[in-house]
């Protein structure tokens, strides 16, 4: 890369042997049954990693066939989303419109961007930087049944991660798809892409920059899955 790299620490999972016998899991419940822990997730900063500022090295040189991801430019739909803060996209009724309306937008851009066939969005998210210290221990909510969990702002994560494994997207994909195009799918007549879309409600981010790793550097081997009860 073209840039100078700067060395900061990142908070990873804690290498320990623990993970040899039990599984990393984190129960999302209110009430977890007595003598069991909530998690047996724990991370640790590790120092001196090498971290890139991509706009200096150019925004045009990344591509997510090789690097995992890339950087689109795409005017904010304003006509039809009238979002500019974390709070105005909190879907409360006077907003849901706008919401839906921009994941719409999104369907279409990314099709557009990447010669899709079709896009369906499974989830979302807003987050807010809310200040807080990083944590040895991962961010998880739990909430009444009547709660809906897009009616509230989310921190923003601390912990290098991905969002999903391949059995947990092909899980999610078999709640929103018909047997049809699951079957479809099975016989290999669609490739599949699970993509995240980033987008900043500010003009400027000042703290808690969004990172990303390059694909190429990352083994088989590093991943380790967390199950979500």
């Amino acid at each position: 890369m073209a840039s100078t790299a700067f060395q900061t620490s990142l908070n990873y999972l804690s290498s320990t042997n623990l993970y040899d016998k039990e599984k990393p899991y984190e129960i999302w419940l209110d009430n977890v049954p007595a003598g069991l822990r909530p998690t047996n997730v724990a991370f640790q900063l590790y120092p001196d990693v090498a971290v890139y500022d991509a706009r200096a090295v150019g925004l045009d040189s990344f591509s997510i066939e090789e690097h995992g991801f890339e950087f689109r430019r795409h005017p904010f739909p304003k006509d039809r989303c009238p979002i500019s803060t974390a709070e105005e996209a909190i879907p409360t009724n006077e907003q849901r419109d706008a919401v839906l309306s921009y994941i719409d937008v999104m369907n279409k851009f990314l099709c557009e961007s990447l010669g899709g066939e079709k896009a369906v969005c499974f989830d979302w998210r807003v987050r807010q930087s809310k200040g807080t210290p990083i944590s040895k221990s991962p961010n998880m909510y739990t909430l009444d049944e009547d709660i809906d969990a897009r009616r509230m702002t989310i921190e923003v994560a601390h912990a290098i991660h991905a969002d999903g494994s391949p059995d947990g997207i092909r899980r999610s994909l078999s709640y929103i798809l018909s047997d049809e195009k699951k079957a479809d799918i099975e016989a290999g007549q669609y490739r599949i892409r699970v993509i995240n879309i980033w987008r900043p409600l500010v003009a400027r981010i000042d703290n808690d920059a969004l990172a990303f790793c390059d694909r190429r550097t990352v083994e088989e081997t590093d991943w380790e899955t967390v199950e979500k009860v």
